[in-house]
């Protein structure tokens, strides 16, 4: 079986649906060719054991989702999203929980988004509740920078989506994050936001791409001038 959606569960509670499914699913082989899993249940609230997926390791695309209607619903923190990313290296779109939320009680940081950009460079859609001021201090940019010059990293998380929801910005933080997400993203493209500042954060991380190529490009020849130059002479750049 290669791709297995689950769609629309009407039901409530969903109760431990993923720890049943992975009981049945590894009575077979499904592990080791599921790419595609979508669970997209009713309005109701829940808390996915993600562990239950870490068996399948040919994941491509995977969508969990998950209510925040009243109270942030997201369990997803560092741990968790480190251990999908290491689990699934394959992963191209990475949906957990439904638009997330600005009230959010537990979510990914820093170390959380740079692992995945670490442990699967060809994942191009992410939407996932994150904490965005720990995108603002500088031992955080200091981590990513570290990071950035691992070997596996240096090539570049092919991330070109990224879905913030309802999370704000505060303006003073617009150049901070924009640069922290651009060493971690380095294609980021595209932002699906509600607060403006975000646009204020593409622009800036489009800025500091415009900077970067300009610096890259190959200084101009310098003119050097010859005193003994004769006048009407033809004045050549030099190296």
């Amino acid at each position: 079986m290669e791709t297995i959606e689950l769609i629309h569960f009407r039901f409530e509670p969903i109760g431990d649906l993923l720890e049943e499914f992975e009981r049945v699913a590894l009575a077979t082989s499904t592990q080791n060719t599921l790419s595609s899993f979508l669970l997209s249940p009713s309005s109701c609230s829940w808390n996915p054991n993600y562990s239950s997926l870490l068996q399948f390791t040919q994941l491509t695309y995977l969508r969990i989702g998950s209510s925040c209607d009243g109270d942030c619903s997201s369990t997803v923190d560092d741990d968790v999203i480190t251990a999908l990313a290491q689990a699934m290296p394959k992963l191209k779109t990475l949906l957990l929980g439904d638009v997330p939320c600005s009230e959010i009680s537990t979510g990914a940081t820093v170390r959380g988004l740079a692992a995945l950009a670490h442990h699967c460079p060809d994942l191009s859609i992410l939407r996932v509740h994150f904490h965005v001021a720990s995108l603002c201090t500088a031992p955080a940019i200091d981590g990513v920078t570290s990071m950035d010059r691992s070997a596996s990293l240096q090539r570049g998380c092919a991330l070109r989506e990224l879905g913030v929801g309802e999370i704000r910005v505060a303006e003073e933080s617009v150049p901070t994050i924009a640069l922290t997400l651009v060493l971690i993203f380095p294609r980021l493209e595209s932002i699906d936001y509600a607060d403006r500042n975000w646009r204020k954060v593409l622009d800036a991380i489009y800025l500091s791409r415009k900077i970067v190529d300009y610096s890259s490009k190959e200084p101009p020849p310098i003119l050097r001038v010859n005193c003994d130059t004769p006048p009407g002479a033809t004045l050549k750049g030099g190296s």
